[in-house]
């Protein structure tokens, strides 16, 4: 399953950068993120892991593991991220747009065992608008805080 979303922020892309791989910043933008707990280095370096810990509705807990793929500094950040049967790849590509920054975000993700995508197709759009919230999220954040 793949999808994209986009984003503007009115904020440079170096201060975009900066704000969208600080690990500090995460639960104050991604949905119902409860806690960040580094396993090896920090989320600015490539191979680093993360586990991530995500409350649900009915309130059990979900936890992911994040690791850092690649990083080309102020241009793209990609992460994968994996839990039981699913794996994320999700790609972040920063260009300037006037006087701000545009987010370019897309994302494939992959279900084992592959019978499972099957009904991918239903999740896809939530997927989709919740992620894209979480992105307006952040253009939000990243636009309270001053030089």
């Amino acid at each position: 399953m793949k999808f994209k979303n986009e984003v503007r922020v009115e904020k440079s892309v170096a201060d975009v950068f900066r704000l969208m791989t600080a690990s500090n910043l995460l639960m104050k933008w991604e949905k119902n993120l409860l806690g960040v707990n580094s396993i090896s280095g920090n989320r600015k370096q490539v191979g680093n892991k993360m586990s991530k810990t995500y409350g649900e509705g009915d309130g059990s807990k979900t936890k992911v593991i994040e690791t850092i793929l690649e990083i080309k500094k102020n241009k793209l950040f990609k992460y994968q991220l994996e839990h039981n049967n699913i794996t994320s790849v999700v790609t972040c590509e920063f260009e300037m747009f006037g006087d701000g920054t545009m987010i370019y975000e897309s994302s494939v993700i992959t279900f084992r065992p592959r019978i499972l995508g099957l009904f991918s197709g239903f999740m896809k759009g939530a997927m989709k608008k919740r992620r894209h919230e979480e992105l307006e999220a952040f253009s939000k954040l990243a636009e309270s805080f001053e030089k």
